[in-house]
């Protein structure tokens, strides 16, 4: 009996992107089931992926962000290489991206690429796939690489976006909050996405006699722990999640909640994954174009028209006046978050 092809599919980005790349890891497996499908991505990424029974394995890259391990990145690299895969595809086409592939080697090397390709590109890769003008939704953009990359054809229902939670690990998870509750997950990694405090503490006031106690959680990062700080200062009586700096268990949490809350950040997107109830708060035009699509009316509220196109879309920070994102009012949240729980049966 001959082996099976080994296929590599990369991604080194943000937590989110990984979750919007399952839709394409599960239409390609379901066509090819005969292939085995392995996915590289960073080390923190891989516990959005590792319980998908669509993927064969996941490969956790060893990084540390701001630090460069180079020995433990090669050695890792190298042992991929020994696997001698059939073709691999890098749907980012960053630097890390690139010199994966080249070392990796696989017989046939794909990656996108934008504009002009860097040397980098040029050297990793075989075949080139320009996304220039590929739709900016998140997900129609990886089906679109799919589609150059191996010509291929997608079944009439595609795949939504999953993820499977690792529950042998349930009761660390539920040392957090062990009831019914919505989460509000109050802070991104870039601060024009993000709603003020003042609206979140707004909203707050008008749930108050709401059946389902709000916890607000945040990232990880010092500045993103610090408006949970300053929330807590000014309601102290507010449910404050401590720090999960597990992934794995942060998405068991998650799993449970009634209801999350959410500025366009990852956890947004984990919990549309695991069809956990959401309110995705979103201002920012590539935040619409790109994350908003994908979401019903019932899923989402927009702000005012965003002034942050072209050269200003790619700062962290708004320069606006008035932030798009705080356009959108705690009323609306309050009105929405009652129409899901009512429907829900569970306010």
């Amino acid at each position: 009996m001959s082996p099976q092809e080994k296929i590599l599919f990369i991604q080194f980005k943000f937590l989110g992107d990984i979750v919007f790349l399952t839709p394409v890891l599960k239409a390609y497996k379901e066509q090819f089931p005969e292939k085995e499908l392995h996915v590289l991505v960073p080390k923190e990424a891989a516990p959005l992926l590792s319980n998908l029974v669509f993927i064969d394995k996941v490969w956790a890259f060893p990084r540390v962000r701001g630090k460069l391990n180079l020995f433990n990145s090669i050695k890792f690299l190298m042992k991929l290489r020994s696997l001698n895969f059939e073709c691999s595809l890098d749907f980012e086409g960053n630097d890390r991206g690139s010199i994966a592939t080249r070392i990796i080697a696989a017989k046939q090397r794909i990656g996108v690429v934008r504009f002009n390709s860097t040397l980098l590109q040029k050297s990793a890769y075989q075949i080139k796939v320009n996304t220039d003008f590929f739709a900016p939704s998140y997900i129609d953009f990886n089906k679109q690489i799919l589609q150059k990359a191996f010509n291929f054809k997608f079944f009439k229902k595609f795949p939504t976006m999953e993820i499977c939670p690792d529950f042998s690990s349930a009761a660390r998870a539920k040392k957090y909050f062990d009831s019914n509750f919505i989460l509000c997950h109050v802070s991104t990694t870039q601060e024009k996405k993000q709603w003020s405090l003042d609206n979140w503490i707004d909203f707050y006031k008008l749930t108050e006699n709401c059946k389902i106690p709000l916890i607000f959680s945040a990232g990880p990062s010092d500045t993103e722990q610090s408006l949970l700080l300053q929330l807590k200062r000014r309601i102290p009586k507010a449910n404050i999640l401590k720090p999960i700096n597990d992934l794995k268990i942060f998405i068991i949490f998650l799993s449970r909640a009634s209801l999350l809350i959410s500025n366009d950040t990852g956890p947004l997107h984990f919990a549309a994954a695991m069809n956990v109830k959401i309110i995705g708060l979103f201002g920012p035009a590539d935040s619409v174009r790109r994350a908003a699509p994908i979401y019903t009316s019932e899923q989402k509220l927009f702000g005012k028209k965003c002034e942050c196109i072209n050269h200003l879309g790619m700062k962290h920070f708004c320069s606006a006046q008035v932030r798009c994102i705080d356009t959108i009012k705690p009323i609306e949240v309050f009105n929405l978050m009652k129409k899901q729980m009512k429907k829900a049966k569970k306010f």
